[in-house]
C-alpha cells in the first residue's frame, strides 16, 4: 500500500517490511553571471531505504542525476573572447548501510541513545551514450 504525505517526498511502499522510496530534483534556470552566459541544469535523484532488525539497521540504495542533465556548459561571449566550458557530470549509484549500536547512555537531553556506522560504496556510470 502506497502512503505519501502532501508535499513530501517520501513515499512508504511498505511498512512491513519498511520500505520507503525518496525521490528529490532541482532545476537552475538559465542565468547570466558577470560575462558568463549559464544555460539551465537540472537532476532528479530517487533512494529506496529498506528499514530492519526493529529499525536498528537501514539499507539505503540511490541514484543521483538519473538522466544526467545537472552538468552545464557555460559561454563567455564578451569582446574578443569566446570560451565554452564544458563539465562533466556523471549519474551515480550507491549503497549504504546503517547500524544503530544501543548502549550509549544520554548525558545531554535530545541527544540520540545510539551509536551509528554507515559504509557507503559509491558507482559512477561514466559511459556516455552520444548521437552521431
Amino acid at each position: 500500500m502506497l502512503r505519501h504525505r502532501p508535499n513530501e517526498n517520501t513515499f512508504t511502499l511498505s511498512t512491513r517490511p519498511d520500505l520507503k522510496l525518496t525521490v528529490t530534483g532541482f532545476v537552475h534556470s538559465k542565468a547570466i553571471q558577470g560575462i558568463y552566459d549559464l544555460p539551465t541544469s537540472g537532476n532528479v535523484n530517487a533512494a529506496l531505504r529498506y528499514g530492519f532488525a526493529k529499525g536498528k539497521a537501514i539499507l539505503n540504495l540511490y541514484c543521483n542525476d538519473i538522466f544526467e542533465t545537472g552538468q552545464i556548459s557555460p559561454r563567455i561571449r564578451f569582446q574578443t573572447q569566446n570560451v565554452t566550458n564544458h563539465y562533466s557530470c556523471f549519474r551515480e549509484f550507491g549503497v549504504s548501510f546503517t547500524y544503530k549500536f544501543g548502549g550509549y547512555k544520554e548525558k545531554q537531553k535530545g541527544r540520540s541513545g545510539y551509536v551509528t556506522i554507515q559504509m557507503i560504496m559509491l558507482f559512477q556510470d561514466n559511459h556516455r551514450a552520444t548521437v552521431g
